[in-house]
């Protein structure tokens, strides 16, 4: 299996490389979403991965690994693709999530409302995310909806 992910990989990246700016800022999903194809390399070699290793870490009870990874995410996006990028957004919602699941409740609001500021399209959904359960009681978390 690690094989194979390695010659996957390796593949993307030679194939990746022989990219020019333009095709990189194309749009590769469905109009109204316009992600473009640097987001979804972002998102597939990035993102993606770094989510299961905090899992994996999570599992193994090795909480800081976890939050390490998260915030590291979070950090690679801002400077790679901007901090005010929809990937960015969404990295920042579930770094959000992560703090709220462990009870830090400013680092968690902070985080929600920076991805809220970003993606509007998450205020329903942050409505409903039980992840975000242990904030709905304050008043600084109510109040990241008043703008919506």
């Amino acid at each position: 299996m690690i094989a194979e992910s390695d010659r996957v990989f390796g593949e993307a990246k030679r194939v990746i490389a022989q990219l020019n700016d333009a095709q990189f800022a194309e749009i590769v999903q469905p109009e109204g979403l316009d992600v473009r194809l640097y987001e979804r390399v972002a998102a597939d070699f990035l993102e993606h991965p770094a989510e299961h290793l905090t899992q994996v870490y999570r599992e193994r009870g090795d909480a800081s690994r976890a939050d390490a990874q998260e915030q590291s995410t979070v950090q690679a996006y801002g400077e790679l693709l901007g901090k005010t990028s929809r990937i960015y957004g969404y990295a920042s919602y579930n770094l959000g999530c992560a703090y709220a699941r462990r009870g830090e409740t400013a680092q968690a609001i902070d985080a929600v409302g920076e991805a809220l500021s970003l993606i509007p399209a998450l205020v329903e959904h942050s409505k409903q995310d039980t992840d975000l359960d242990s904030l709905r009681d304050f008043p600084a978390f109510q109040a990241l909806y008043s703008n919506y």
